[in-house]
């Protein structure tokens, strides 16, 4: 069966709908927060996910993740690891890699234009290594950041958070589910 294609009126069967890859689970917007938890979007109904966000901050910096578990408490162990790089608008590679941390790394976000961040997560909500794969861009600066993640836990996680390194950001977040 190919993609299935829905019009006005149409009863839609199960074979119909099981073709759908990608089902939207959540679709918000966020205005001055500080942080903004994205909460209720991982459980055992999908095992991967996609997704998409638009941001700006109340000034230019850096934005980070951590993994939301039961009633909603950021993961803060030290367990985060992060391997990537970025080029700048010039033209440079620069590689990094770091250990240890207590958050992800997102995007460096602007004050002007939204940065899109769009973002790929392995295995949240299962008792295994999740892992995040960011890919941004930094329209101030004009750097293109692609950076992996991985959770040094089997802790089965049910939501992120986005947090600006200072101040407070601004944006849209959708959250979209695999179907296996």
């Amino acid at each position: 069966m190919g993609y299935p294609s829905f019009t006005a009126g149409d009863i839609l069967a199960a074979s119909d709908m099981n073709a759908v890859g990608l089902w939207l689970i959540k679709s918000e917007t966020f205005t001055t927060a500080d942080p903004y938890d994205c909460t209720s979007i991982f459980s055992s109904t999908y095992r991967n996910y996609k997704i998409l966000i638009d941001v700006k901050g109340s000034s230019a910096q850096a934005l980070y993740a951590q993994f939301l578990s039961g009633t909603n408490t950021p993961f803060t162990s030290a367990l985060y690891y992060r391997y990537g790089f970025y080029v700048t608008g010039g033209g440079t590679f620069n590689g990094y890699s770091a250990a240890t941390q207590t958050n992800m790394f997102v995007a460096n976000v602007s004050t002007t234009y939204d940065s899109p961040i769009s973002i790929e997560v392995f295995r949240p909500h299962v008792s295994n290594r999740p892992y995040m794969f960011v890919e941004s861009f930094d329209p101030n600066a004009g750097y293109q950041i692609l950076v992996q993640h991985q959770v040094d836990t089997t802790t089965q996680f049910t939501g992120l958070r986005l947090d600006a390194a200072s101040g407070t950001i601004t944006g849209r977040i959708r959250v979209y589910g695999y179907k296996d």
